[in-house]
């Protein structure tokens, strides 16, 4: 049964497909982020697995709406996401620009959210 696009599928351009099995093997986090090593596509399944629990808690609660704490979690949820787009995209630019996309460094959330849309 398709679903109408969340906000996160808005503004991402695509949604994860509903019951999608993802992969458990997500790069290791350290307190920065990412550990050394981390590919684009571990990257964009961190993304996938983000919008698939944005996509559950919605569809959990489409009929009730959510309580304070889940509109909360799902904020997080989406700073999380926009966090590691901006990863994903610093890395491309690097590698563009013929340099090591491993300089790329996640940004802390309150930077991340001033960018302009």
């Amino acid at each position: 049964m398709p679903h109408s696009p969340c906000l996160v599928c808005t503004l991402r351009g695509a949604c994860v497909p509903p019951g999608r099995e993802l992969e458990k093997n997500a790069p290791s986090r350290t307190r920065r982020g990412y550990s050394s090593g981390v590919e684009d596509a571990d990257i964009v399944e961190r993304i996938d697995e983000l919008v698939e629990e944005v996509h559950k808690l919605e569809s959990e609660h489409h009929a009730m709406g959510l309580s304070g704490a889940e509109r909360e979690h799902l904020s997080e949820l989406q700073v999380e996401i926009d966090r590691n787009w901006d990863l994903l995209r610093q890395r491309r630019a690097l590698r563009h620009a013929g340099q090591d996309p491993e300089e790329a460094e996640e940004r802390p959330s309150k930077v991340v959210e001033a960018y302009s849309q």
